[in-house]
């Protein structure tokens, strides 16, 4: 299992290290964030599991659950 954190800009899907804070990675485009929070990534038998959740503390603002993960199946897919 892979654990990292994600934020939301213009519908694409950003994936980084959980040593990184949400808000320094949306940098300038802090205002454009549409949900951020934690994805876990899970690779069995050839197929990949997505979910996410929680929030963004530095953001202050959530991850949209199912929404978010399908975003980040389609980048990864």
């Amino acid at each position: 299992m892979i654990f990292k954190k994600y934020i939301v800009i213009d519908g694409n899907p950003i994936l980084f290290g959980s040593n990184l804070i949400h808000a320094e990675v949306a940098g300038e485009k802090r205002k454009s964030v549409e949900s951020a929070g934690f994805v876990y990534l899970e690779y069995t038998e050839g197929n990949l599991e997505v979910i996410c959740m929680g929030e963004s503390t530095s953001l202050k603002i959530a991850s949209r659950g199912e929404i978010d993960a399908s975003l980040i199946y389609s980048l990864l897919n």
